[in-house]
């Protein structure tokens, strides 16, 4: 969907923030964002300490478990999307019982 989504409310909100990406691999052409370089939390007090305003965490567990971690976290908004439970073909499989995955419709 990112980062040439239509889709509202999601894109007039994502396209009018700076956007920082933690992420193991570089970032492929038409992103228009910062790769988050070293360690995150420290990247996440550099953010806290400078005057950006709110940090919004988007599709990352783990990143959102790390900051949590650090006590970089100071309010916590959880938007939760339907899912659906189909039969695998083209969804990830991973720690699901054989046969089933679950996809984010």
């Amino acid at each position: 969907m990112w980062p040439t989504s239509d889709v509202e409310p999601f894109a007039s909100f994502i396209y009018a923030v700076p956007e920082h990406v933690a992420t193991s691999s570089p970032l492929p052409g038409g992103w228009a964002a910062a790769a988050i370089e070293g360690d995150v939390a420290a990247y996440g007090r550099s953010l806290r300490e400078g005057d950006g305003g709110d940090v919004g965490v988007h599709a990352s567990i783990a990143l959102l478990q790390s900051l949590l971690a650090a006590d970089l976290v100071d309010e916590l908004q959880l938007v939760v999307a339907s899912a659906s439970r189909e039969r695998t073909g083209g969804c990830s499989t991973a720690s699901r019982p054989p046969g089933w995955s679950w996809c984010a419709r």
